[in-house]
């Protein structure tokens, strides 16, 4: 609703989304079981977050902490994860990093974490996920424009967070696009640092990976010379 009232958008801006979690009782709360009808909530609250604050880390070891912040990486290698706690008075709060961070921004589509491409089938919660792909490769905007389209019809909840840079056809400037739910933005803008190549991230509930990618492989405008690679080992098989 903050993006559809005039007022709001006049007025306001959404800046992030900060998700507070907690590094001693976060592990067993991600990996409770739900009925089958329902999400894990906390669970769904990291895949929104474009921050995660990690409090009470004094009550854990550094291999607890490290367990930790590698689970939330995988689920959702969008959001900075930000260890803390109030015990330590010579290290204040991050508030220059948890204020005007502007997430929404398509300037922050290209922050993700890149080694999150280089690990194989995390499967930390059985519903919400995380897919990596890099496309090696020009795409065709308008097999682009079907493809997001038949995301957002087919998971108009499910699909929480998508983000990343595309090489387009007759673009000569990176295609960037970020979206939330069904509200989606995309625009070209700057030049590629190095080769030309597309990255991007989804993140979703129940999202078929194997479809998503063979979707995503239809977009190349030669498929038989475009080069996909993903962190779903079943799409390759």
């Amino acid at each position: 609703t903050f993006f559809l009232d005039p007022f709001m958008q006049e007025n306001y801006r959404l800046d992030s989304i900060l998700g507070v979690c907690d590094a001693k009782h976060l592990m067993s709360q991600l990996s409770e079981v739900r009925a089958k009808s329902c999400v894990n909530e906390a669970s769904e609250q990291v895949a929104f977050s474009d921050r995660l604050l990690l409090t009470k880390t004094d009550l854990c070891t550094e291999m607890e902490i490290t367990g930790v912040v590698e689970h939330l990486r995988h689920l959702n290698p969008f959001a900075k994860v930000l260890p803390m706690n109030l015990k330590d008075l010579e290290q204040p709060i991050p508030v220059d990093q948890l204020c005007d961070v502007r997430a929404f921004s398509l300037d922050k589509a290209l922050e993700f974490d890149a080694t999150f491409l280089e690990d194989d089938d995390h499967q930390h919660d059985s519903a919400i996920q995380a897919l990596g792909v890099k496309l090696h490769g020009a795409l065709s905007q308008e097999k682009l424009n079907l493809f997001f389209g038949e995301v957002l019809k087919r998971y108009p909840k499910e699909m929480y967070r998508m983000k990343g840079i595309l090489d387009v056809k007759g673009i000569d400037e990176r295609y960037v696009f970020h979206a939330v739910n069904c509200h989606f933005g995309g625009t070209p803008q700057g030049h590629f640092e190095a080769a030309r190549e597309s990255k991007a991230v989804f993140i979703g509930k129940g999202i078929d990976h194997v479809w998503l990618i063979e979707r995503l492989r239809d977009c190349f405008t030669d498929p038989k010379s475009g080069v996909l690679e993903s962190n779903v080992k079943a799409a390759h098989a």
